[in-house]
């Protein structure tokens, strides 16, 4: 029962918050009060990657019948996209349905969008010197959705998902300095700064849904053990038979 008279449900779920909250990190205090989180949170975000994993797919894919009308090395980007990126996502998919890959799945989803993001370069690197290329906006829209995937279609936590992103910042950075043909300072203060922009958005975003997630982790713990509080007092007051009739 509550010790503490008058206070809501949310309330309590604050203070135990408070209590079960690492000073220094998201992470809760109690390692196997963490981990039950943990296995909670991997197994939701195993599902909705899944179908992030198939929009991944689909916008690679859907734009392959004009790569050879962008650019005369379209080819290139067309055997990117069909003997690499497909490959990747289909291979990903199937991982992310086998039988305890739960545990992996912040290593899985990582590597994907690193992967997946190296791929995406290596097209627009293609269709260079056209708006298209590497160093235009086309370019910067596609690594801005990414970055938008990695801190919440992909369900990382914030750590992983800061370091997916700076990942993605480096690969988009350095594939249009090494390959890029518009001035590269002009690239840095435009198309970067965006990058950067949505990096920070996205942080901040992921790190909110996060906290809200283990706030909402904390009130269904205190939810279920009143719950069973209620139930065993339920069966001292009355035959167990009746007990179970009224829950």
């Amino acid at each position: 029962q509550n010790d503490t008279p008058g206070l809501s449900t949310t309330a309590l779920a604050d203070t135990e918050f408070a209590k079960r909250h690492s000073r220094f990190s998201m992470r809760f205090s109690d390692p196997e009060f963490e981990q039950e989180f943990l296995r909670g949170y991997r197994i939701d975000a195993v599902a909705i990657f899944r179908w992030g994993v198939i929009l991944a797919a689909l916008l690679a894919l859907v734009f392959t019948w004009q790569d050879a009308s962008i650019s005369q090395n379209g080819i290139h980007a067309t055997n990117i996209r069909l003997y690499l990126v497909a490959p990747l996502c289909a291979l990903t998919w199937y991982v992310l349905h086998r039988e305890g890959v739960e545990k992996w799945v912040e290593v899985i989803t990582t590597v994907f969008l690193l992967v997946y993001s190296v791929l995406l370069a290596a097209i627009f690197i293609v269709f260079e010197p056209t708006i298209y290329g590497i160093s235009g906006v086309i370019a910067e829209g596609n690594f801005l959705m990414v970055m938008l995937a990695a801190f919440t279609l992909s369900c990382l936590r914030l750590g992983w998902a800061i370091f997916v992103g700076l990942g993605i910042i480096a690969i988009y950075a350095i594939a249009a300095g090494q390959w890029g043909h518009g001035d590269y300072a002009e690239f840095l203060l435009t198309h970067l700064s965006n990058i950067g922009m949505a990096f920070c958005l996205g942080a901040l975003t992921c790190g909110m849904f996060e906290s809200l997630r283990r706030r909402q982790f904390v009130t269904l713990s205190l939810l279920h053990g009143e719950r069973n509080r209620y139930k065993d007092l339920l069966c001292t007051l009355v035959p167990e038979a009746i007990a179970l009739r009224i829950e």
